[in-house]
């Protein structure tokens, strides 16, 4: 089982819960409960199987990169240890994962494991 930590940068900000919290405010009503629920879902999923979730909720991007696919949205996260971080969020545009957000999880990651000792 792994401990879920939400990425913050040096200035203690949460990008992933901002992006989170607007989700509600985009989404109104039934829809809004529904997209935070498979979200939550699906982190809880990787929090007790890791990445043996299967591919329909966690799919491997790159070295210590993945992803969490609840519908339209996506979240990366690495594991570090029993860490789960979660990095970034994003909305799927494009059949495959833009670079720019692999390479925005890359650079969080650094940043966090610099910050963290690891």
């Amino acid at each position: 089982m792994y401990n879920v930590t939400l990425y913050e940068d040096v200035r203690g900000y949460c990008p992933v819960q901002d992006d989170l919290i607007n989700v509600l405010d985009k989404t109104k009503g039934k829809f809004a409960k529904t997209a935070l629920e498979k979200i939550f879902y699906q982190i809880e999923r990787i929090e007790i199987s890791g990445t043996r979730a299967g591919e329909n909720i966690t799919k491997h991007l790159t070295k210590n990169i993945w992803e969490i696919r609840p519908g339209k949205y996506r979240i990366t996260y690495a594991i570090q240890g029993d860490e789960l971080i979660v990095l970034h969020y994003f909305i799927k545009t494009t059949q495959k994962t833009p670079k720019r957000e692999i390479i925005k999880a890359k650079k969080l990651y650094k940043d966090w494991k610099k910050r963290h000792g690891q």
